[in-house]
């Protein structure tokens, strides 16, 4: 009996309290497997939010740099226009400044041109504005002098033989020159050939010698000649002007001169022209006669 009530006191496995502590196990088993999954899935998941994240920044970036280059490509473009634009008015400003340089040289040109008719004018203007000899040579000194710009020049007229030139007027000698002869030097050959001659010299090379002579025809045979020994000192050359002036001093001069010498005061202009008809058409003879008078007095100067 004893031996019965000790096997009815200790439980089997299989008992009831076997089954629920198994159970329990069990269970507690799947919530841990559950928390630990549940722990697993929310770090899974914070690694992902956090790479989203991560990959909206990134998208973010490469937005503003794909913006970035897209300003960029037009920032560039913009620039290359503007620096095309920069050539073309570099390359017209060049063109501007050369036009304006060829127009400045040009304005210097015309004035000169225009100084220069002005130079000539003046000195027609002087010469015919008088019928005075000594007004004439006055003139004609003066505007050697000024407008020419001559140091030292002297004014002849050829005597009736031919052979020599004596002075009548001059331009920077204390004293009045001799004569010349015409039988040779520069003077003697712009005589006998009735063609200018200029020397285009430096002035320390010219020494006592003219640098410019030039005669005044009368038919064949010279009546005056002018004559240049120096320019002034800041003249180092011949302007193209002064060939101009020389020769219309040297031509119109002489001739002036010979107008105011045949002038006759008393009779005034009408006067010397009165019976200018008859002796055009020939009718008056004379025209013949003062017409010989005219030759012989402009060879005798």
């Amino acid at each position: 009996m004893p031996k019965k009530d000790t096997e009815q006191t200790q439980p089997g496995s299989d008992s009831p309290a076997d089954l629920m502590r198994q159970r329990e196990e069990v269970l507690r088993s799947f919530v841990k497997k559950g928390v630990e999954l549940t722990e697993e899935l929310i770090a899974e998941n914070v690694e992902l939010q956090r790479r989203i994240e991560d990959l909206e920044a990134e998208n973010t970036s490469l937005r503003a740099h794909v913006a970035s280059d897209d300003a960029i490509r037009e920032l560039l473009k913009t620039i290359e226009g503007l620096e095309h634009e920069r050539h073309t008015l570099v390359s017209r400003s060049v063109e501007l400044e050369r036009q304006t340089k060829h127009h400045v040289g040009r304005y210097h040109e015309i004035e000169q041109e225009l100084n220069d008719l002005a130079s000539l004018y003046v000195a027609a203007h002087q010469l015919s504005a008088t019928l005075k000899p000594k007004r004439v040579v006055k003139h004609m000194c003066e505007l050697l002098e000024q407008l020419v710009g001559c140091h030292r020049a002297v004014i002849y007229v050829v005597r009736a033989d031919g052979q020599h030139a004596v002075p009548i007027a001059s331009v920077g000698f204390d004293e009045t020159p001799q004569p010349v002869s015409l039988a040779g030097g520069m003077v003697g050959d712009a005589c006998v050939t009735g063609v200018a001659c200029i020397r285009d010299l430096p002035i320390e090379d010219m020494n006592d010698e003219p640098s410019a002579a030039s005669p005044r025809m009368v038919g064949d045979d010279a009546g005056a000649v002018i004559t240049v020994l120096e320019l002034l000192p800041h003249k180092q050359a011949w302007a193209a002007v002064d060939y101009e002036l020389f020769n219309l001093l040297s031509h119109h001069g002489p001739s002036a001169l010979i107008a105011a010498t045949l002038h006759d005061p008393e009779a005034g202009s009408k006067g010397m022209l009165s019976g200018l008809e008859e002796i055009l058409d020939g009718s008056d003879p004379r025209g013949v006669v003062r017409a010989a008078a005219a030759e012989g007095s402009g060879s005798h100067g």
